[in-house]
Order: structure tokens, then C-alpha cells, then sequence
């Protein structure tokens, strides 16, 4: 039974008829999300264990993880039993029919070729919220990865977003328009040019109140950025 992942925002796991699949650790989710987002890729286990237990001894932190891994494949056994493959050196997440919404992105944002403004739409929803913004574990190189990792795919989001933006624009398509702007803004709350092609969609098609209320929103949200400044 194949299962889907959302790490965007999550991480949330559901099988294939919806049922939640939940986790018993944090750190179980978090090493599911670290392997499902290099999904296919061999991780040595000392790269592992630098990232979630980096404060144990090496064979505290390797102990640690065989615990964790067993963990992790009894709470998935019931759902997709063989995807967690281990060896002595190497751990990795293999089941490439899962869906993984991060790799589903990347697959888009990665690709060499002209994008058909369809496929930035689904790049662009399927980025709905940061990396994991739903977990944290202490553990500062496990929070610096995400961090690290989560800047590269709001970039790409951001990136194929203004694209579509400006293809709405140029094609007349005012709702259209509306959406992506508004989707933009929830990514980065200070994007001056979301802000700005969206206060003109409400000015052009007669909504001045939402077009001043969204000028005032773009002014707040920069005065905000620039207090949190260092000085």
C-alpha cells in the first residue's frame, strides 16, 4: 500500500485510503522526512546520526538510531513494509510509489525544459507551507538542514510563481492573477512585486478599498521586516 507524505508544512503521512499513519517520536518523523526527501539516495548512518544525536557519543548515536529505525519500520510495516532499507553503512527510503510532495516539486522546478504554465501552478501549490514547519527536534544540524534545505525549494517556489504571475497579467486573467499574488504573499509577506501587481488587480477591475487595504498591507509587512533588521 503506497503512502503519501506531505513535508511541506508537515510532516504528515496518510496511506492510501486516507487513514493517518502517525509516528510515535519526533525523531522518527523527522528521520522518514530526512530519507523520503533523498528518496532512493544511500545515507551513510554517520550522517545521520550527526544530524539528529549530535551530542552522544558515536556509538550512543549509532544505538540510537538502529532504536529509531525500528521504530520507524513497525509503525510502517502495516502500510509499506520493505521501503526503509539498512546495512551496516547505509540507510535509505526506497519506495519511489510513494508520493513525496517535496521530490513531486523538485521533479518540476529541477527540469531543464520550458515549464507549461500548468506545471508552475502545481509546483506552486504543491509548496504550501515551509519544510517541516510542523516539527522541531532538538537538534541544531537537524534545524540548520531544514532551514538550509527549505531556502532552496521557497526560492524555486518564489521564482515559479512570478513567472505565472506575470503569464496571468499579460494574459488578462484577473483571478487568476489574484491567486498567485496572493499565494506569493503568503510564501515571502514581503513581496514588493506580488504586493504591488495585486494592488492594481483590485484598483483596475473597481475594488479601491482592497486595493488601498492591500497598499497598506505591503507597507506593513516591510515595516515589520525592517524592525526585526539588526541594527
Amino acid at each position: 500500500m503506497a503512502l503519501n507524505l506531505q513535508l511541506f508544512g508537515g510532516p504528515r503521512i496518510h496511506s492510501e485510503d486516507g487513514t493517518d499513519v502517525k509516528l510515535p517520536t519526533k525523531r522518527s518523523a523527522g528521520l522518514l522526512a530526512y530519507l523520503a526527501d533523498h528518496c532512493g539516495e544511500l545515507i551513510s548512518r554517520e550522517r545521520i546520526t550527526e544530524l539528529f544525536w549530535p551530542r552522544r557519543q558515536p556509538e550512543q548515536a549509532r544505538a540510537s538510531l538502529r532504536q529509531e529505525l525500528a521504530v520507524l519500520r513497525k509503525a510502517l510495516a502495516p502500510f509499506d513494509a520493505d521501503s526503509i532499507y539498512a546495512d551496516r553503512k547505509v540507510v535509505a527510503y526506497t519506495n519511489r510509489e510513494t508520493f513525496i510532495d517535496s521530490q513531486q516539486f523538485r521533479a518540476i522546478a529541477d527540469t531543464d525544459e520550458d515549464l507549461e504554465i500548468e506545471q508552475k501552478m502545481q509546483a506552486l501549490a504543491l509548496y504550501r507551507q515551509p519544510l517541516l514547519k510542523d516539527l522541531s527536534i532538538r537538534s541544531q544540524p537537524f534545524e540548520d538542514w531544514v532551514w538550509s534545505r527549505d531556502q532552496v525549494y521557497q526560492q524555486s517556489a518564489l521564482s515559479l510563481g512570478l513567472q505565472a504571475l506575470h503569464h496571468w497579467r499579460d494574459a488578462g486573467m484577473v483571478d487568476k492573477v489574484i491567486q498567485v499574488a496572493r499565494q506569493l504573499i503568503h510564501i515571502e509577506p514581503c513581496h514588493e512585486a506580488a504586493h504591488r501587481i495585486l494592488t492594481e488587480a483590485y484598483w483596475q477591475n473597481g475594488h479601491t478599498n482592497l486595493a488601498l487595504r492591500q497598499f497598506q498591507a505591503c507597507q506593513d509587512a516591510l515595516q515589520r521586516m525592517m524592525a526585526k533588521a539588526p541594527a
